[in-house]
C-alpha cells in the first residue's frame, strides 16, 4: 500500500512529465500574450508549474491526453491574467539612463544578435528602435510608415527570430545527439 507521501510524489512526477511534455505549447503561448517579453515568459512558466504544483489533486493522470491539456492551459490562463493584473497595476518607475540591468542588456544583445543573423537590415533596426525605447510613431516617421504597420513588423521580425532559434537549436541538437544505428 501507498503512502501518503508516495502519492504525493507520485502526483508531482506525473505533473512534472506533463509540464515537460508542454513546456515549448506553454512558453508560445506566453510568448503571445505578453507580446514577446521575455523576462515575463520566464516568470509565468514558473507560476504555471508552481500553480500545477499545487493543483496537483485536481490532477487525474488517467484522463485522456487532450483533457491533461485543457487542465493545464486552464491554469496558464489564469496565471496570464494575474500576470496582466499585476501589470496594470504596477507603478511605472524611471529609472537613470546609468542604471541599466546587466540581464536586460545581455538579452537585447542576444536578441539582437539572432535579428542580425536572421532578419533584412530594416527589420533588425525597427527591433532595435524599439528596444532602445522608441514609440511605434518615432519608428514609423523613420521607416516610412504607420504606428499600426511597425507593430505587425515587429511582431512577424519576432515570429522569424523565434523561428530561425528554433531550427538552429534542433540542427544544433541533432548535431550533438547523432542517432545510434
Amino acid at each position: 500500500m501507498f503512502e501518503p507521501s508516495q502519492i504525493r510524489q507520485q502526483k508531482l512526477d506525473e505533473i512534472d512529465a506533463l509540464l515537460l511534455k508542454y513546456r515549448v505549447p506553454l512558453t508560445d503561448y506566453c510568448i503571445r500574450k505578453t507580446h514577446g517579453n521575455v523576462s515575463a515568459v520566464e516568470d509565468l512558466i514558473q507560476d504555471i508549474m508552481l500553480a500545477a504544483c499545487v493543483h496537483r489533486d485536481e490532477f487525474d493522470s488517467r484522463s485522456s491526453e487532450k483533457t491533461q491539456r485543457k487542465w493545464l492551459f486552464s491554469i496558464a490562463r489564469t496565471e496570464m491574467f494575474k500576470y496582466h493584473q499585476r501589470k496594470k497595476h504596477r507603478i511605472r518607475t524611471v529609472r537613470s539612463p546609468h542604471s541599466i540591468d546587466p540581464f536586460e542588456e545581455t538579452v537585447s544583445s542576444l536578441i539582437m544578435d539572432l535579428a542580425h543573423e536572421a532578419l533584412s537590415e530594416s527589420e533588425a533596426d525597427i527591433i532595435q528602435m524599439r528596444i532602445d525605447g522608441f514609440s511605434y510613431k518615432e519608428i514609423a516617421v523613420k521607416h516610412g510608415g504607420t504606428d499600426v504597420a511597425m507593430r505587425k513588423k515587429l511582431q512577424r521580425s519576432i515570429e522569424k527570430i523565434i523561428k530561425y532559434h528554433n531550427i538552429n537549436t534542433n540542427n544544433n541538437e541533432r548535431k550533438d545527439h547523432p542517432k545510434e544505428d
